[in-house]
């Protein structure tokens, strides 16, 4: 039996309010760091049952985990990403301290958690110095993180231990993607170089830079527009992301310059915190050169206007309840070849799939199961309808026709098919069981997923749906196609279009609108840009890249469709309460949202 000193305390009795204010200082700093790498984050709550006891088990001396939390990316290799507090004598409880994770809806993250037994005399919960390979083994499990984020909640046995499960939530979380909007002035600024004459007057050219702290340097994140002054005025009004202007603990910079060829002159800076920002109104300017020289009155820096907004954002609606579903579409025009044919796109042929196990593949199912084995994380009933077009189909009479709108299962009223295995079953049997014909038409059952959800939607239902369509080639209904995406503009629809092979896909990229807005024939616009066009040929070896290409828009086109839903936008809120992850008896809401966090940050800072 080995000694733990002072056991009480490494339970970690927490006061609920440091709790709190711990935690919410952890998560925006958290979310404030990694989204300067372009990702969001998430925060996992871990919680455990019926471990494996290592300990005596006499007097309530049982194991005392802790556990370690590693992912994996593209690059193959674990890294570390957190680890929690050592809990004494517990084989069922939750951890208090969570892991932030740095999450891309696009990018697949592999997740390992390990738990250990402290077999470590120790006198406070910190694990961070733990020596892991003196402590005994208690289990471990591993998921993808998308199965995390998609279910919210998700419980794990643990692997290679006789006993024991882990359950990772997903935590509710500030809000991360408010904007700032600003507008500046300023007086009294001497607008032009003070020498020993003094100051000399006149008009100028000014602009103003935003700069943060990064590792010690200052670096910008936004430069006004300029302005002709003679010393007082005010700047355009601005916008932008609380998230990008980073700590919110950590003072920013203001500087405003004239503006000379070459070059500009520092007039005066002002560093304030964001919550300094929103509580003051304006503030002194300084120019360490010109306090030298004996100049006290700067001028000053004035906020006219500064209120911060929210636009919810992907992971504000997952957390929400929204569920995301997938659909597949399938070309199955002549111009991919005969299947019996090798080489041809719609062949099947084996290939390993590892441990001396092959599977049946084709050019088509490669890119469904690169796209669907990260999206299936999100389907939470795993039910996909799966369509094809270009076909001739076979009637109960014995005669065939040309389809542009067949679900593949043979039952339209009930399209889906269960998982991946659910797709090779119906695949397999419909190339058997259908002719290949064409031409290439998409507007057919782009019109049919539309009246699906519009049905859908009159019923009460609001899911997002991927709607993931391949294809070989051009369509020949360009028009046609341009006028449904419209339609399907201000429905909960994305529409990710796969090239297959190596024919020519030029107009696909008309329909991938990026920048621009699609219009229709009738001169109506498309509400917003529901349309991604990847070519999988292009990314054949590096299979990582494709997804990532594939599914990048998904996460804004989820958010700009419910904001452009009728007769009203929708919102997180609408989607019902996040769920409450109950901690040491410690309840643990939904934390203040970012402008709040960052107004009582600046407060303790002071």
């Amino acid at each position: 039996m080995f000694r733990k000193e002072n056991d009480k305390g490494a339970v970690g009795k927490v006061n609920e309010l440091t709790l709190a204010n711990m935690q919410t200082q952890d998560i925006v700093r958290a979310i404030s760091r990694i989204h300067h790498e372009g990702y969001d984050c998430v925060e996992l709550s871990i919680g455990f049952n019926n471990l494996v006891n290592k300990d005596t088990g006499i007097g309530g001396d049982v194991s005392d985990p802790v556990c370690v939390v590693y992912t994996r990316n593209k690059n193959r290799t674990w890294i570390e990403e957190g680890r929690t507090e050592i809990i004494a004598n517990r084989l069922n409880g939750e951890f208090i301290t969570k892991i932030y994770i740095k999450y891309k809806f696009e990018e697949e993250c592999d997740v390992r958690f390990v738990l250990y037994d402290c077999d470590t005399s120790f006198k406070t919960n910190d694990s961070s110095k733990l020596d892991l390979t003196k402590q005994d083994f208690l289990g471990e499990a591993e998921c993808s993180l998308c199965h995390i984020v998609g279910m919210r909640k998700h419980t794990m046995k643990l692997q290679k231990v006789a006993s024991g499960e882990i359950t990772v939530s997903l935590m509710p979380r500030p809000k991360s993607n408010d904007i700032l909007h600003l507008h500046l002035g300023f007086s009294g600024v001497r607008i032009c170089s003070f020498s020993m004459f003094g100051c000399c007057m006149g008009s100028a050219l000014l602009y103003f830079v935003i700069s943060i702290q990064h590792e010690g340097r200052y670096i910008p994140v936004y430069k006004s527009d300029y302005i002709m002054t003679v010393g007082t005025g005010q700047f355009p009004s601005l916008s932008i992301q609380v998230h990008k202007l980073g700590n919110p603990t950590v003072p920013i910079r203001f500087e405003i310059f004239r503006y000379e060829n070459p070059g500009s002159a520092l007039l005066g800076n002002a560093d304030l915190t964001i919550g300094q920002l929103v509580s003051l109104d304006r503030i002194q300017l300084q120019n360490q050169e010109l306090a030298r020289r004996g100049v006290k009155n700067i001028g000053e820096l004035i906020f006219m206007e500064k209120t911060i907004t929210s636009r919810p954002c992907f992971l504000d609606y997952i957390n929400s309840g929204l569920k995301i579903g997938c659909q597949i579409v399938v070309d199955f025009t002549g111009s991919n070849g005969d299947p019996k044919v090798a080489g041809t796109l719609h062949h099947m042929h084996p290939v390993s799939a590892g441990a001396d196990l092959q599977i049946m593949t084709s050019e088509y199912l490669d890119a469904i199961r690169c796209l669907y084995g990260l999206v299936s994380g999100y389907d939470t009933d795993g039910l996909i309808p799966f369509w094809g077009y270009g076909a001739q189909i076979p009637l109960a009479n014995g005669q065939r026709v040309v389809s542009w709108d067949f679900a593949i299962n043979g039952s339209d009223s009930n399209p889906e098919v269960h998982g991946m295995d659910g797709v090779m079953e119906a695949y397999t049997r419909a190339i058997t069981n259908i002719t290949l014909s064409g031409p290439t038409n998409f507007a057919p059952i782009i019109r049919k997923l539309v009246r699906r959800k519009t049905t859908e939607l009159a019923s009460g239902i609001i899911q997002f749906d991927i709607i993931i369509i391949l294809t070989d080639g051009e369509i020949s209904d360009m028009q046609d196609t341009i006028d449904a995406i419209v339609d399907a503009s201000s429905l909960p629809l994305g529409f990710l279009i796969i090239g297959i092979g190596s024919g020519r896909f030029t107009n696909m990229h008309v329909l991938d609108a990026d920048g621009t807005k699609l219009r229709a024939s009738n001169g109506r616009l498309a509400v917003r840009d529901n349309v991604q066009f990847v070519n999988f040929n292009e990314h054949r070896t590096d299979l990582f890249r494709f997804t990532e290409e594939s599914l990048a828009e998904i996460p804004a086109q989820l958010v700009d469709s419910m904001l452009a839903m009728t007769p009203k936008p929708l919102m997180p809120s609408d989607f019902g309460v996040p769920h409450v992850v109950q901690t040491q008896n410690i309840s643990l809401s939904l934390p203040p949202s970012y402008r709040e966090s960052c107004a009582n940050l600046s407060e303790e800072s002071q």
